[in-house]
């Protein structure tokens, strides 16, 4: 199982393209390890969130801990991991467990209209910024499709247009 767990997050965390979480409730444990592997987050007005796992003796597996140290300040790493706190949505964003909080019954919308942002940047380029942001060690794109990706966004600026557009 621990195993299939940090296959699991290191997928979600490691993922070429833009996820974006949606949490409409409460992310306690590995609810909030999932949410944060997404590249943006957003969280509605109610629930509560924390990592629990040192209250009820379950360590972390492995690939959880890494997507935490990896997404958070320290002081707020220890606070979650070593104390099991739970915060709520206010708390959680300005902790930087989420990104944005909004009414509960906007946070599908608002989590789509950000993954239509995110997905309208150049794929390529986003999938190596995305690898080296997170530590990665293997970058499936070739420097040579980045590259050509970066020279026709430039052509398209040169151009008048929106770098990312067609």
């Amino acid at each position: 199982m621990a195993r299939g767990v940090n296959r699991l997050f290191s997928g979600w965390h490691a993922f070429p393209r833009p996820v974006v979480c949606a949490v409409n409730g409460h992310a306690v444990a590995g609810g909030l390890v999932l949410a944060l592997c997404g590249d943006y987050r957003v969280v509605s007005t109610s629930g509560q969130f924390g990592l629990t796992e040192v209250k009820v003796g379950i360590p972390y597996p492995s690939a959880a801990m890494d997507v935490v140290v990896s997404e958070l300040a320290a002081p707020t790493v220890r606070r979650l991991a070593l104390r099991g706190e739970l915060f709520d949505s206010a708390t959680a964003v300005a902790l930087g467990l989420f990104d944005e909080v909004v009414p509960d019954d906007r946070v599908l919308p608002r989590a789509l209209e950000m993954a239509a942002e995110l997905a309208a940047l150049p794929p390529v380029t986003y999938s190596l910024v995305k690898q080296r942001l997170r530590g990665g060690k293997r970058e499936t794109p070739t420097a040579a499709s980045a590259m050509a990706e970066a020279h026709e966004a430039a052509r398209r600026v040169l151009e008048g247009r929106p770098p990312n557009s067609a």
